[in-house]
């Protein structure tokens, strides 16, 4: 109980010590305060504050009261260093030198808090700075960070506090946890007065950080301080240093270049930087990355010093000037040309030329310049063997396909895919690619403004790819009708079939395109003709596809509901009727019916409508499907 009271009355005491300190503070009525210190208050205890705990020498100090500290001094304390943090933190002068003289430690440092001299060098109070010194403060303590003064000087760009701690033999090459010395930190941040104070003091230039092994004068590249720049370079500094970053590692004249900034450009290439240099990974040029950005004046410059107008990158293949021509720098690219680029520099992925890129891409204004300078006007890429004409038709880029034909580009001109890639797709697909016209494309992608210059300019309507696939035939699947109409009035074949003998009407059928069957009937398509593999006609396969619209205009235009197919297996000789009761499909079976389908169709395996009694099991080997069947037929009395 005796502790727990006398620590009690220890709190009360320096809570009232601290309540009669405040008062003095503000009337300057030192009466109740000298009053708790001759009764022998505790001077030393600590008070809970918004900001921690403190004691009363702490508290008079950080409120910059010489008179308060001064009566506090007078009495017995635990000189700690907190009051002279607290002081030199808040610039009181006379408080600092008054701590000193009654015996504070200069070099202390409270727990988890930073010394008096690197607080005072970070706020910048030049006097404390110096009494501090005269004290004999440690100018080589260090934060957790590992930042001497002398480095946080140079970082806060206190430049006179600088020479101050130079003069008292601090280490100007002294570096932080990640490797910044005075010298990088004050390039970093641009303060050029003391770059240049630090370079006559004999700073190493080429100090690296332990991070990404920046020097100065890359730190200073990067950040664009032109000036902290020019004084680097006038010193030699290494303008070839690679930083370590393992997903560039580039030198200072490649992210100048990358920046933009030509100024700097311009010094490092005067100071001789090598214009070849790549990233880490070998990818771009200098020249190359100005090009990718458009920056015209940097690319003349690094021409001018004799970069190698061909360079590739790694990834793509791709030459300055095709990338400029993916871009769409007209001026860039016409003044790579000047110098010699070759205009049919293609890429190593795909093999694609800059005409061919500015065809694909609508770029009017490069295609003109190009043209003027004689590129290629049937230069085909590598994966599909497609001409600008070609790829320009599947984009629908109208004017691009006019100027083309304007040119003399060959109108039937297909694709050519290449061997590697047809192989894949001949796996996956089973169909062969090649030999799409732009015609041919043109009307797969409904590209109707183009289907209608191509076939003013006689493209040929027959022209087949894709497994012997017409124009006709590929607008009657897709459901282009405009287009399917513009074809068939350049007299295209109505009974143009693909390799399984499919006519478009067949496949309009098969695909349940309605406006294109629709068409095609209207125009003496033959409604009858069945394909060459399972012979369906093209009811027969709206019905097995359960196309009820189809299967009505069908029958509505005459199609005759017994033609059965050609197949083999369980369906084998099934007519439409057979089919859509197989399938349960109870729409098209009672439209049938009621269009006179006959309900006792036999198909070559077995007399559907028989009971299940009288089914020949051998012949049956999916016997659910024909009890679906039956069972859809005793739905309408179909069954005997």
């Amino acid at each position: 109980m005796d502790d727990i009271a006398n620590a009690l009355l220890v709190k009360i005491s320096a809570a009232i010590l601290q309540a009669a300190l405040r008062k003095f503070m503000q009337t300057g009525r030192g009466d109740d305060l000298r009053l708790v210190l001759w009764l022998g208050a505790d001077i030393n205890g600590e008070v809970e504050s918004l900001v921690g705990r403190k004691t009363a020498l702490v508290l008079a100090a950080e409120m910059g009261h010489k008179r308060a500290v001064r009566l506090l001094l007078c009495g017995l304390f635990r000189r700690g260093p907190l009051e002279l943090e607290s002081a030199a933190e808040r610039g009181h002068r006379e408080i600092v030198e008054m701590l000193l003289e009654n015996g504070a430690d200069p070099q202390a440092a409270s727990p988890g808090k930073r010394a008096a001299l690197w607080i005072a060098v970070q706020k910048g109070h030049r006097e404390i700075v110096r009494i501090l010194l005269n004290a004999g403060a440690d100018t080589e303590i260090t934060d957790s960070d590992g930042r001497t003064p002398f480095r946080i000087a140079t970082e806060r760009g206190h430049k006179e506090i600088v020479r101050m701690l130079w003069e008292k033999g601090a280490n100007i090459e002294a570096a932080d946890n990640g490797g910044g010395t005075a010298l990088w930190t004050a390039a970093e941040r641009g303060h050029k007065e003391i770059v240049e104070m630090l370079l006559e003091i004999g700073a190493n230039l080429e100090a690296a950080d332990r991070t990404r092994g920046r020097t100065p004068l890359w730190i200073a590249v990067e950040r664009g301080h032109q000036e902290i720049v020019e004084m680097l370079l006038e010193r030699g500094a290494d303008t070839e240093v690679f930083e370590n970053d393992l997903r560039r590692g580039q030198t200072s004249l490649w992210i100048a270049t990358e920046r933009g900034d030509k100024e700097i450009v311009r010094m490092l290439l005067e100071k001789g930087a090598k214009t070849e240099i790549v990233d880490r990974d070998g990818t771009k040029t200098p020249l190359w990355i100005a090009v990718e950005r458009g920056d015209s004046e940097i690319v003349e410059m690094l021409l001018e010093k004799g970069a190698n107008i061909e360079a590739r990158d790694k990834v793509l293949g791709m030459t300055p000037l095709r990338i400029a021509g993916e871009r769409g720098r007209v001026q860039i690219v016409e003044g790579l040309l000047e110098k010699g680029a070759d205009i049919e520099a293609a890429d190593k992925f795909d093999g694609k030329t800059a005409f061919w890129v500015a065809a694909e891409r609508g770029q009017t204004e490069m295609l003109e310049m190009l043209l003027e300078k004689g590129a290629n006007i049937e230069a085909r890429d590598k994966l599909h063997g497609m001409t600008p004409l070609r790829i320009a038709g599947e984009k629908g880029r109208k004017e691009i396909v006019e100027r083309l034909l304007e040119k003399g580009a060959d109108i039937e001109a297909a694709d050519r895919v290449s061997w590697c890639f047809e192989t894949v797709r001949m796996a996956y697909v089973g169909v062969v690619l090649n030999g799409r016209t732009p015609l041919w494309v043109a009307t797969e992608k409904n590209k109707k403004e183009i289907v209608a210059l191509l076939l003013e300019k006689n493209a040929n309507i027959e022209a087949a790819a894709f497994g012997k696939r017409v124009p006709l035939w590929v607008a009657a699947e897709l459901g282009h009708k405009e287009v399917l109409e513009m074809l068939l009035k350049k007299k295209a074949n109505l009974e143009a079939a693909d390799r399984d003998g499919r006519t478009p009407l067949r496949i309009a059928a098969e695909t349940g395109q309605k406006a294109t069957l629709g068409v095609l009937l209207d125009e003496g398509a033959n409604i009858e003709a069945a394909d060459a593999v399972l012979g369906m006609t093209p009811l027969r396969i709206a019905s097995g596809k359960g196309h009820k619209e189809i299967v009505k205009v069908l029958l509505e235009k005459g199609a005759n509901t017994e033609a059965a197919d050609k197949s083999r297996g369980p369906r084998a000789g099934a007519t439409s009727l057979w089919i859509a009761a197989e399938r349960g499909d109870k729409e098209i079976v009672a439209i049938l019916l009621e269009k006179g389908a006959n309900p006792q169709a036999i198909n070559r395996v077995s007399r559907i409508f028989d009971r299940l009694r009288d089914t020949n099991w051998i012949f049956c080997p999916s016997l659910p499907l024909y009890l679906k069947a039956t069972m859809c037929f005793m739905d309408f009395g179909s069954c005997a």
